[in-house]
């Protein structure tokens, strides 16, 4: 029987165990013996773990899922909003001035503009993010890529969602 290296039996024990009792495993007993490694070999798992942790740390920030979800959920309010009275929608914004009697159509606009605007904020915030992954710190290129393409089609989506 061939002799199982280190790393298949760490491996092995990542996927049998939960998440949490592998966290366990590996701070109890894998850490205390990489700090006890001779200063050549700790050296080089530092330099290899530095580039692990640069390139997880882009992921990180991008949060993708965590901006697709909040921009997705204020859309569907706005849409949903703009659905419950069709006359707010922009042909009847396009022909009826804005006047005292209007004030039901007046406040249906101010709350759909205030809406793009907290979706627009949020798509600012995260290009901000992205611009700091993708360019200064050149990581997550297909991350940031399909960031950016979700950023385009919820502006588009917000010019068209017959709202101002």
């Amino acid at each position: 029987m061939a002799t199982q290296r280190p790393s298949q039996l760490l491996g092995s024990l990542a996927t049998t165990y939960d998440p949490k009792i592998y966290q366990i495993i590996v701070e109890k007993h894998v850490i205390p013996f990489l700090d006890c490694l001779p200063t050549k070999e700790k050296t080089a798992l530092m330099t290899i773990l530095t580039k692990v942790q640069d390139y997880y740390l882009g992921s990180g920030l991008v949060a993708f899922d965590t901006y697709t979800a909040s921009i997705a959920s204020k859309m569907e309010e706005l849409e949903s909003h703009i659905r419950m009275d069709r006359r707010e929608g922009w042909e009847t914004q396009v022909r009826i001035p804005f006047s005292s009697t209007h004030t039901h159509r007046t406040n249906a606009l101010v709350v759909q503009g205030e809406m793009m605007g907290v979706i627009s904020g949020k798509i600012n915030e995260w290009l901000s993010i992205l611009w700091t992954v993708g360019v200064e710190k050149g990581l997550e290129h297909k991350l940031v890529h399909k960031s950016l393409k979700f950023c385009k089609t919820t502006i588009e989506s917000l010019r068209d969602c017959g709202s101002l």
